[in-house]
């Protein structure tokens, strides 16, 4: 997945939730835009949970985005 893709999603007004799909197939929810923060280059993002936990990811792993449907 490119990183643009994933950009596009983070960045849309407004924030719509989303998961981030990893490679090794862990989901990763991102419940509000604040949940989420990124180098400069978006090479790498950490997503926080609920529970003030974060992991840091390497973009190169995202290998799907899903949203809510839009109905």
């Amino acid at each position: 997945m490119r990183r643009e893709e994933l950009m596009a999603v983070a960045e849309r007004k407004p924030f719509k939730p989303f998961q981030i799909r990893l490679a090794d197939g862990e989901m990763l929810p991102v419940s509000h835009s604040e949940f989420l923060a990124h180098s400069p280059n978006w090479r790498t993002v950490i997503v926080w949970d609920e529970k003030g936990r974060c992991k840091i990811v390497d973009t190169a792993l995202v290998t799907a985005i899903e949203t809510e449907s839009e109905e």
